[in-house]
């Protein structure tokens, strides 16, 4: 009897302390976002309208955990039965939400990255044709990734492929480099690292096209996502059994 007393005591103060630990989590990331997002601009009054937005989302989510967690923290440090009752629904609505929210991207990122997202590319092809905006994207994408274009490599670019897609000397041993006849090499708008072009028609340019590249990296981030959602949802899970089990010692 004794030892189960013990038990029940040490569960209800950890489970007090985790409340209590997501309760100052809410009330810490709106209010880090906020200054961030403040004093990143000129002025105090001048927010951008997405910035906004953003703000105005992680406030909200900000108020709806330190709600969730005072009401654990209440109902378990006071044997508060209402409270306790109240965090259950909340967390039986979390994990339905988190379910629903997981069936959703198995269900509809496979679709995007291997039919739609690729379909809005080719449609985006010739790039040297296409809006500057995305030539940027682009471009900014070969000098990070080590790539040229998008799906099929330079052709992508046309008759004029940037001198972002140039390969530096030091990756021609390592099979990443095609020589291609370009008479017309531009230098970038955004470029770190320019190598211009000579006055040879020849010229080494990054063999892989960038989005097989980018997939790959997201599939990799994906994963950890689903890892990362399976874990909450079970943490959700333990949550609501130790939640009913102190309702059940309240009653």
């Amino acid at each position: 009897m004794f030892t189960m007393r013990l038990m029940y005591t040490c569960l209800k103060w950890i489970f007090f302390s985790f409340n209590f630990l997501i309760g100052i989590i809410g009330c810490y990331i709106p209010a880090r976002l906020m200054n961030m997002y403040i004093y990143n601009y000129d002025t105090l009054t001048y927010i951008k309208m997405q910035k906004f937005q953003e703000l105005i989302t992680s406030l909200v989510i900000g108020f709806i955990t330190v709600v969730i967690g005072f009401l654990g923290a209440l109902g378990t440090g006071w044997n508060k039965k209402w409270a306790l009752s109240l965090y259950f629904k909340a967390m039986a609505f979390g994990l339905i939400f988190q379910l629903s929210l997981g069936l959703l991207m198995c269900c509809a990122l496979p679709v995007v990255f291997s039919d739609t997202l690729p379909e809005f590319l080719a449609d985006a092809v010739p790039l040297d044709k296409a809006d500057e905006k995305i030539q940027d994207i682009v471009e900014r994408m070969h000098e990070q990734m080590r790539c040229c274009g998008l799906l099929k490599g330079y052709e992508d670019w046309g008759q004029h492929i940037p001198d972002s897609c140039l390969c530096p000397d030091e990756y021609l041993k390592r099979g990443m480099c095609v020589k291609v006849k370009d008479p017309s090499v531009r230098v970038p708008r955004h470029s770190t690292n320019r190598h211009r072009s000579d006055k040879s028609s020849f010229k080494q340019v990054y063999k892989n096209p960038c989005f097989p590249i980018y997939a790959e990296d997201k599939d990799w981030m994906f994963g950890l996502l689903k890892y990362i959602f399976i874990g909450l949802v079970m943490m959700t899970v333990i949550v609501m059994v130790i939640t009913k089990i102190l309702l059940h010692q309240i009653s």
